[in-house]
């Protein structure tokens, strides 16, 4: 059809499209983390990688993603265009938030990720394996039986709990009857759970890690990355205080109010025009 500029929201390179091409690398996690097992992955997701970078703009999720891409990749700084991402509006009928069949805890800390570990939940099993908080630790998200569970990290604590995948009405409940939102993560390009936390008014403890700071401000209690004793000591204090508590409400919503997808979308298209200028 030959259009004008092709868009896609992945980091492969169509071939011979003869077309301006606009990628999208969320982030380059894999060049840092090494959590790919396979030589030949490694060997295959570089390849992919300085194929990308052919293209004519990379578009990417933070200004932390884009330092890293050019820091780590062949690729001139212009090139490569941060557009943050935004709150998404729901489309038809939000769904009804629904309690997960399974939860046991009628308190409890909230963590949305999976068990690879970049996402370094081994530090709050850490944290929960020996005079836990009173708060019950819930954690959703896929398991890779390749890493350890949460549970098992923690020793069976009584206090943690892992539900594996749960649907969007019951990430929506969860959201809105958590206590605290944990983010532990080592790395991410963005971290979209800790903007759907402050989107839900739900006060916020994550890594000391540069592109949190990007996204949460002043609107999140940041702790050191691999300190169990001071994950456990920042979640007591928080549920101590109902003030900092409301304080942080207030302050992550005004700032998910800022991250909105109409100016993703007036990002992206600019840099389209661009790709075909």
């Amino acid at each position: 059809t030959r259009p004008d500029v092709y868009l896609s929201p992945f980091g492969l390179r169509p071939l011979f499209s003869g077309v301006p091409e606009v990628l999208t690398l969320h982030d380059v996690s894999a060049l840092r983390m090494a959590h790919i097992p396979s030589f030949v992955s490694r060997v295959l997701y570089r390849l992919s990688l300085l194929d990308a970078v052919r293209a004519k703009r990379i578009l990417t999720d933070s200004t932390f993603s884009h330092d890293e891409i050019v820091e780590l990749l062949p690729v001139r700084a212009d090139k490569v265009v941060p557009v943050l991402l935004g709150v998404p509006a729901p489309i038809g009928d939000a769904p009804v938030p629904q309690r997960p069949a399974g939860l046991r805890a009628e308190r409890f800390a909230l963590v949305v990720a999976d068990n690879r570990p970049r996402k370094n939940l081994a530090v709050l099993a850490r944290a929960w394996a020996q005079d836990a908080p009173d708060l019950t630790l819930v954690a959703v998200g896929p398991r890779d039986p390749r890493f350890p569970s949460l549970e098992e990290g923690s020793g069976g604590s009584d206090r943690v709990q892992s539900l594996g995948w749960v649907s969007p009405a019951e990430l929506a409940w969860l959201y809105a009857h958590a206590t605290l939102v944990l983010l532990p993560s080592r790395y991410e390009g963005f971290g979209f759970p800790l903007l759907e936390a402050m989107t839900a008014g739900v006060p916020a403890v994550v890594s000391d890690i540069p592109v949190f700071h990007e996204v949460g401000g002043e609107a999140a209690r940041y702790v050191p990355v691999d300190d169990p004793a001071a994950w456990r000591a920042e979640v007591r204090r928080l549920e101590a205080d109902p003030g900092s508590r409301a304080a942080l409400r207030e302050a992550g919503l005004a700032r998910a109010a800022t991250f909105t997808y109409r100016r993703t979308a007036e990002g992206t298209l600019a840099v389209l025009r661009d790709a075909v200028r």
